[in-house]
């Protein structure tokens, strides 16, 4: 298994497209530092990281049920949450996942 790539060190400018809260996190994200929440329904997420980025929920927002493991694999989460007119994805998982959520 390749060791867990720290993304959220190497975002740099890019942290600023992950706007949303952790309050706002939709249930089916996996546990790591990026969550989808209250995005936009466009869909435009599976076009920039079809291998991290679903679609689910009572409204059909984006979430995130991979997480990216090289730099590569972060580049194309970041481009999916820039796309996201709504920028409703955050980049701050690692702060608040615990045991029980």
């Amino acid at each position: 298994m390749t060791p867990y790539y720290d993304s959220v060190a190497g975002l740099g400018r890019a942290r600023e497209v992950f706007e949303g809260g952790w309050g706002d996190r939709l249930w089916l994200n996996v546990p790591g530092p990026f969550h989808g929440g209250e995005t936009d329904t466009c869909r435009t997420g599976r076009v920039s990281a079809p291998r991290h980025v679903l679609y689910g929920g009572q409204y059909v927002t984006e979430y995130v049920y991979r997480r990216p493991r090289t730099p590569a694999e972060t580049a194309r989460l970041v481009e999916a949450a820039a796309h996201d007119p709504a920028l409703g994805y955050g980049c701050d998982g690692d702060s608040h996942w615990t045991p029980v959520a």
